[in-house]
């Protein structure tokens, strides 16, 4: 009985404890953030860029990096993919398996949709292959009673001219086509910034993966580099806290990453400081920094567009060549101010620093649409399909996180116009 009463007491005083601690930290964040941490929804649910560590992706010689082969993954909320013999991931079935490796053989009686992208455009291959939502092709003459299959070439970062890569890559490889559905947009504005702005070749990977890589191979090579992996491995960890105390409800636990967060970037700076991190040169066999940098007077946000709409003819031009219907979709972005102010699901969100390449760069590749180069392209503006003067959706319903990715909805929305557009095509092809 004593026993009992005394564990009784050692419990509520763990838990008195527990709430005391709970409510300092909650008066905290109370004051120094204006708030408490219990209220709103935090990013859930889209393939994320950060996702992709050197675990889980593989070098690839001809387009940057794939997925590692039999890697498994979540999408949304219920639904898990596996990456195939090629590093290209689509949906598994209930059974546990998961179309296709490549090159795939269609059958007689289907049609072949690849789709070509970044992370918008792997969610939309799956979103696709979740519901069907291309399968509106079948009502188009030349397909009736036939199966749409939808096959994935997209991946998180790529930006272009990797998506030109990858289709001249398995075209090669004797893959067939039908359609070939190419979504971008977001990656080519960011992404070829960044790499801009951290004096890295524009038009290569992302330097924040493919480059990121390379260099921790590079430093695996010396013991100089210990001092630069330490400092990345760090840096890594600072970033995977601060995300997660972005999501974290808990005002004890939310206190606790972000002060592991700064521990760790306060350790990442000291090691990239230190005499030995100064000694690793940006060579190697990874040599991503410029190697032609760009004249001083170049606009980079024209030269991102020039890549992107040259890349864009060329992948029209093969498909055709191949046989293929090729349509060009610009993705919709909540940063793009033609479509209104966007409220963040997350006060906390990492993507204010986006606004600047989305607003400079979207308006460019609108225009871009009526340039000579792009005379033979299927051109598809979608920037402003959530628009909410016009959508049926509202910005909740349509993005799953602050970054750029669509809810199921939202891409249904999207596959709705992209079959309109194609069907449009095949009548004025047919007439």
């Amino acid at each position: 009985m004593a026993g009992g009463r005394l564990g009784g007491i050692a419990a509520f005083c763990v838990l008195l404890a527990f709430a005391t601690i709970e409510i300092l930290a909650a008066f905290f964040f109370l004051i120094d953030r204006g708030r408490l941490p219990y209220g709103g929804q935090g990013e859930d649910g889209g393939i994320q860029v950060q996702a992709l560590q050197v675990a889980d992706a593989v070098f690839q010689p001809y387009v940057g990096y794939v997925l590692r082969p039999g890697r498994v993954g979540d999408y949304l909320d219920d639904y898990e993919w596996q990456a195939n013999n090629r590093g290209y991931h689509n949906l598994l079935t209930d059974d546990g398996s998961a179309c296709c490796d490549y090159p795939y053989a269609p059958r007689d009686d289907e049609v072949i949709v690849g789709v070509f992208g970044g992370s918008v455009g792997s969610g939309y291959a799956l979103s696709a292959q979740i519901s069907g939502g291309l399968d509106g092709l079948s009502s188009i003459p030349r397909h009736r009673g036939k199966t749409i299959r939808v096959l994935n070439f997209a991946l998180p970062g790529y930006k272009q001219p990797q998506q030109l890569m990858v289709l001249a890559y398995y075209l090669n490889l004797g893959q067939h086509f039908d359609y070939v559905v190419h979504i971008d947009g977001f990656n080519e504005a960011v992404t070829t910034f960044r790499n801009w702005e951290g004096d890295v070749e524009p038009t290569f990977p992302a330097d924040t993966l493919w480059g990121a890589w390379g260099r921790q191979l590079d430093q695996r090579e010396t013991p100089k580099g210990r001092f630069a992996a330490l400092a990345r491995y760090h840096s890594l960890a600072a970033q995977a806290d601060r995300q997660s105390a972005a999501t974290q409800r808990v005002a004890t636990l939310k206190l606790f990453l972000e002060a592991r967060a700064g521990w760790h970037g306060w350790r990442a700076s000291a090691n990239s400081k230190s005499d030995g991190a100064a000694e690793i040169e940006r060579a190697g066999y990874f040599p991503t920094q410029m190697a032609s940098p760009l004249p001083e007077q170049s606009d980079i946000w024209e030269y991102t567009v020039d890549v992107w709409a040259r890349a864009s003819a060329d992948m029209a031009s093969l498909s055709a060549r191949y046989g293929a219907t090729y349509i060009h979709i610009l993705q919709p972005n909540q940063w793009d101010r033609a479509t209104g102010e966007y409220v963040p699901i997350s006060p906390e969100h990492p993507y204010e620093w986006v606004i600047e390449p989305v607003n400079s760069v979207y308006p460019k590749m609108r225009e871009a649409a009526s340039r000579s180069v792009m005379a033979d392209v299927a051109f598809l503006d979608l920037s402003e399909i959530f628009t909410p003067a016009t959508s049926p959706l509202t910005a909740r319903e349509a993005y799953v996180d602050d970054c750029c990715h669509y809810t199921q909805i939202g891409n249904e929305l999207i596959f709705a116009a992209t079959v309109d557009a194609l069907r449009d095509m095949d009548a004025a092809t047919a007439r």
